[in-house]
C-alpha cells in the first residue's frame, strides 16, 4: 500500500489539472479511509460509496471524477503482491462511483413533470 499522503497528493494534482478546486487535506482523509478498507480484516465496500459521495458534496460532481479517482486510487495498492488487494479496490472503486452518481443527482435541481395540456399551453 502507498502512503494516504502521496495519494492524496497524486489525488489533488490529476483533480486540479482538470481546472476543479480540491481540499488536499480532505483529499488525505478520504485516501487514507480507503487504504485503511483495503486492508481491514473485515472488508467493507461502502467506504467507497461514502468517499464517492464526499466528493460530490464538495461540488466535484462532473461524471469524470470517479473515473480520475479510480485511476489515482488504483496505484495505492501493490497489485504485485495481494490478488485479494486488487479485488478489494475493484468493489471499493464500484462503489465509489455509484456513491458519486446518487450524490451528484441528488443535488441536482428537480423539474416537475408538466402534463400534457400544461406542455401545450406553455404553463
Amino acid at each position: 500500500m502507498n502512503d494516504a499522503g502521496q495519494v492524496a497528493g497524486l489525488w489533488w494534482q490529476a483533480l486540479t489539472d482538470r481546472g476543479w478546486s480540491a481540499d488536499r487535506k480532505l483529499l488525505g482523509e478520504y485516501a487514507a479511509a480507503v487504504i485503511t478498507g483495503l486492508v481491514a480484516e473485515e472488508f467493507e465496500p461502502g467506504v467507497g460509496a461514502r468517499v464517492g459521495a464526499a466528493l460530490a458534496d464538495l461540488g466535484l460532481t462532473d461524471p469524470d471524477v470517479p473515473l480520475i479517482s479510480a485511476r489515482v486510487l488504483y496505484t495505492a495498492v501493490d497489485h504485485g503482491v495481494d490478488s485479494e488487494a486488487g479485488q478489494r479496490l475493484a468493489a471499493v472503486l464500484a462503489a465509489l462511483g455509484a456513491g458519486h452518481r446518487a450524490r451528484s443527482l441528488s443535488r441536482r435541481p428537480r423539474c416537475r413533470a408538466r402534463s400534457p395540456t400544461e406542455f401545450r399551453s406553455g404553463r
